[in-house]
C-alpha cells in the first residue's frame, strides 16, 4: 500500500468523528432574543462535562467555554472570544489572506478534542456546516464539512496537498493543448474552491482563475485559513445557476480548463454530473480547451457500488468526444471493494496526453504523483465500447440527465 493509499485510509477512517463533532458544534439553537440580534453564544458541547450536560438539558445554549473564553457566533460565524482582562486588540484584528500569517489568524481556538485542535466553525446561509481543524498528531489542516474533507495541507512542509488527487487535477495544465494551443489568453474556471490549493499552483503559472463555489463561507474559510488569494473572479453562487446567467450573456470568458471538484456530504453533486450541467461547462471551453472533473466512488466492487464512477464516465463519453480517467492511487488487482478519487479529464477536440516536467525534486513525494498518475489509468477500454457500441452493449447505465439521474440518494 503506497503513501498515497494509507493518507486516504487514515482521513477516512478520521471523518465520521470529525463529523460527528461539528454536527454537536453546530447542535445549539440561539434564543429568541439572539436570533433578533442576529447574534448567538453556543457550547461547544462534546459530551464530556456534567455541567455542558446540565445545561443542555435546562435548554440553555449561552455559556462560556472556559473562565477567559467565550463562543460567540455572529451571521453564522462562530468563534472564541476573550472576555474581561484577556481581551486584546489582537482578537479584533481580520485576516487578509495575503501572507502566512494570513493562514494562522491571531484569535482564539474555538476548542480541542486531543490531537485535534478546532480552529474555526461556521454555517452559511445554505445550512451548510464547516469547520477548520489543525491535527498535530498528522501534522495538517482540513477543511471538513459534514461527512466531507474538502481540502487540506501538511503544516510541517507548508503548503502540499494532502491528497494525492489535487496533484493530478494540477496536470491539466501540462496537457498541450491548454496552454500552447490555446486561441485565447489562457483562463482557468474552477468550479468548488475546497481550500484553493489547486488555484494557487496555477497562479504561480501565470494563469488567472475564476471560482464557482456554492458556499460564501467555503470562500471565507480557505482566504483566513489556507492563503488563497484570487487573481480573477470570484463568485459565490451555485454552478448551473453561474452558467445559465454566463451563457445568456453575448461577453463572456471561454476557458483553456475548467476544474470540476465538487463535494458534499459525502457524495459528488448529483445535479453537476448530468448531460445538461456537463453540456454547459462544454460550451464554456475554448476550442482546445479540457475539463478536468473529480469524482468519488468505487473502482472495484459490486454493481451497485460501481454505478456511480460508471455512471459519469457514460455520461462524459455522451458529451465530449476524449475523455480519459485516473485514480489517485495505484488500482487494486482484486474485486475487494476500492474507494477513490477518478479524476477524468475530457476534451471536444485533442486527444488528452500530458508534457509532465522531466525533472521533478525526489524530496518532493506529493510531486512524485505526477510521474505515476498515468499508471493509474481505468476504463480506457470501457470508454472506447462505450463510444463504439453505447452503454446498452456495455452493461453500463445510460448517460446522466436532469430527468433521470440515478445519482441522487
Amino acid at each position: 500500500m503506497n503513501k498515497a493509499t494509507v493518507l486516504v485510509v487514515v482521513a477516512l477512517g478520521c471523518v465520521c468523528m470529525w463529523a460527528l463533532l461539528l454536527e454537536q458544534t453546530l447542535a445549539a439553537k440561539p434564543s429568541t432574543t439572539a436570533k433578533r440580534a442576529g447574534q448567538q453564544k453556543v457550547r461547544l458541547d462534546l459530551g464530556n462535562d456534567p455541567k455542558d450536560r446540565a445545561a443542555k438539558k435546562q435548554g440553555k445554549t449561552s455559556a462560556t467555554k472556559g473562565d477567559n473564553d467565550d463562543i460567540e457566533c455572529k451571521d453564522g460565524m462562530c468563534e472564541s472570544r476573550p472576555t474581561g482582562k484577556a481581551k486584546t486588540k489582537a482578537n479584533d484584528k481580520k485576516s487578509t489572506g495575503t501572507d502566512k500569517s494570513a493562514r494562522k489568524p491571531a484569535r482564539s481556538v474555538v476548542g480541542a478534542v486531543g490531537n485535534t485542535v478546532i480552529l474555526q466553525v461556521e454555517r452559511d446561509e445554505n445550512g451548510h456546516g464547516f469547520m477548520v481543524i489543525d491535527d498535530s498528531s498528522r501534522l495538517w489542516r482540513l477543511l471538513l464539512s459534514h461527512r466531507s474533507i474538502l481540502g487540506g495541507y501538511y503544516n510541517s512542509e507548508g503548503t502540499p496537498p494532502i491528497f494525492s488527487l489535487f496533484k493530478i487535477l494540477e496536470t491539466v495544465i501540462f496537457v498541450p493543448s491548454v496552454l500552447t494551443k490555446s486561441d485565447v489568453t489562457p483562463r482557468f474556471l474552477q468550479i468548488g474552491l475546497g481550500t484553493g490549493v489547486t488555484t494557487k499552483f496555477w497562479k504561480k503559472a501565470g494563469v488567472p482563475v475564476d471560482v464557482v463555489d456554492i458556499s460564501p463561507s467555503v470562500i471565507k474559510l480557505a482566504k483566513a485559513y489556507f492563503g488563497f488569494v484570487p487573481n480573477g473572479d470570484v463568485f459565490a453562487e451555485d454552478a448551473n445557476v453561474w452558467m445559465d446567467r454566463t451563457l445568456a450573456s453575448t461577453n463572456h470568458h471561454k476557458y483553456a480548463a475548467i476544474v470540476h471538484d465538487v463535494f458534499d456530504a459525502g457524495k459528488t453533486t448529483p445535479e453537476l454530473l448530468s448531460t445538461e450541467s456537463l453540456r454547459k461547462v462544454k460550451t464554456l471551453l475554448t476550442n482546445n480547451g479540457v475539463l478536468v472533473l473529480n469524482v468519488v466512488g468505487f473502482i472495484t466492487g459490486t454493481p451497485e457500488q460501481l454505478l456511480t464512477i460508471r455512471a459519469v464516465v457514460s455520461t462524459l463519453v455522451e458529451v465530449f468526444p476524449q475523455v480519459r480517467c485516473f485514480a489517485d492511487h495505484p488500482p487494486s488487482a482484486t474485486t475487494v471493494p476500492d474507494l477513490a478519487n477518478v479524476v477524468c479529464f475530457a476534451s471536444q477536440s485533442q486527444p488528452i496526453t500530458f508534457d509532465i516536467p522531466a525533472v521533478i525534486n525526489p524530496q518532493d513525494t506529493a510531486g512524485q504523483v505526477w510521474t505515476q498518475f498515468q499508471d493509474w489509468e481505468l476504463f480506457a477500454e470501457d470508454v472506447q465500447l462505450l463510444r463504439q457500441q453505447g452503454a446498452k452493449a456495455t452493461g453500463y447505465p445510460e448517460p446522466v440527465t436532469d430527468a433521470s439521474n440515478p445519482l441522487h440518494d
